[in-house]
């Protein structure tokens, strides 16, 4: 039987790629969401598009306290991962981190398909 050893490496490569961008797409759906509730709290809320939870006394400053280091870390561990991925792999270019950054998108949407159902 003879088999292709250059269709394998490739599949192999961009399997990491998928993985790798599916698990940190997980790790990003926490802070996505926290900036989802600020964004409803806050700047929906000055625009006139909602109104604010009258329990809520403490401003604003310990949301970004809270938003900035989590979204910080959730991006420098996305593109960490992804540095080493390219590295193991050997993908470089557009295609690789445009390809990552939709993948890591995908477990936030199934996220709200699932809720919306």
């Amino acid at each position: 039987m003879d088999t292709d050893e250059t269709a394998r490496p490739g599949r192999a490569r961009w399997t990491a790629v998928v993985l790798a961008n599916l698990l940190t797409g997980c790790l990003g759906v926490p802070a996505l969401l926290v900036l989802l509730l600020f964004v409803q709290s806050y700047p929906l809320v000055w625009i006139g598009l909602g109104s604010r939870d009258p329990n809520d006394n403490d401003g604003i400053l310990p949301w970004i306290l809270l938003l900035a280091p989590l979204w910080a870390g959730t991006v420098a561990l996305w593109f960490l991962v992804n540095l080493g991925v390219a590295r193991l792999t050997g993908l470089r270019g557009r295609r690789f981190w445009w390809t990552g950054a939709g993948l890591s998108a995908v477990p936030t949407v199934l996220l709200a398909l699932y809720s919306a159902i």
